[in-house]
């Protein structure tokens, strides 16, 4: 049968059939060719939300290291920020991922592989914030991946971080001879202890570490390209 044949029969043949029917028949006949195309427009349409997003810049990115909170759907530190920052969201990105656990054990593999995301991050230069206990944050330090705070912290901010007791954290910095030895390089003011600050305590993100004796930490990348908006968090977090 021609193709013209076939049109004009399943038109008589639409045409005689209540509203229902044309449904049940049309689905019946075409629900893979249907489903295929739909298919086919949501890929569509996502592809291009999701690249018109990300084509967006980036306004602060943060990684939260081993906190007690990492697996956790309620912290509100994004949301609080964007409020506090006045982010325009259909603007910008944010990326404030809170899931990073990373141990010692070389045989961890969830570990292994939040510290080469890490890596990648800073490798790629996407990285602008670390918060995290003080061993963890230090070890970042020691192999030259954090920003001397010295350096770039405003000076009202560091005067009124001062006036509120909050201390400087501070890292040093080892690098590697020919033999495979570590050699000294400097200590620097890598970031600012965080464990006066009523806003990380209100949602117990370190209290573990805590009472191992570590002290939870704010420290700015050294490839982060959003210095100013980073300041701006740890404003936040001081109750600046």
């Amino acid at each position: 049968m021609a193709l013209k044949d076939e049109i004009s029969r399943e038109t008589v043949k639409l045409k005689n059939m209540t509203f229902r029917k044309k449904v049940e028949y049309i689905w019946g006949y075409y629900k893979i060719p249907i489903i295929l195309f739909i298919a086919a427009v949501i890929f569509v349409v996502t592809f291009i939300r999701d690249w018109r997003i990300n084509k967006r810049p980036v306004f602060l990115s943060v990684a939260v290291i081993n906190s007690d909170l990492a697996y956790s759907d309620n912290i509100p530190m994004k949301s609080d920020y964007i409020t506090y920052a006045g982010v325009d969201t259909d603007k910008y990105n944010l990326d404030f991922d809170t899931g990073f656990l990373i141990s010692d054990d070389p045989r961890d593999q969830i570990s292994l592989m939040n510290s080469q995301k890490l890596i990648a991050l800073f490798a790629a230069g996407s990285i602008d914030v670390l918060i995290g206990p003080d061993d963890m944050i230090g070890s970042y330090g020691a192999q030259g991946a954090l920003t001397d705070i010295s350096l770039i912290l405003p000076a009202d901010l560091k005067t009124r971080l001062e006036n509120a007791g909050y201390e400087i954290f501070y890292t040093t910095e080892y690098d590697e001879d020919e033999a495979g030895n570590l050699k000294q390089v400097g200590t620097y003011p890598a970031g600012v202890y965080l464990d006066r600050s009523e806003y990380i305590n209100g949602l117990g993100m370190f209290e573990t570490k805590k009472e191992e004796g570590r002290r939870p930490v704010f420290a700015v990348a050294n490839c982060a390209t959003n210095p100013d908006n980073a300041f701006k968090l740890l404003s936040m977090l001081a109750g600046l």
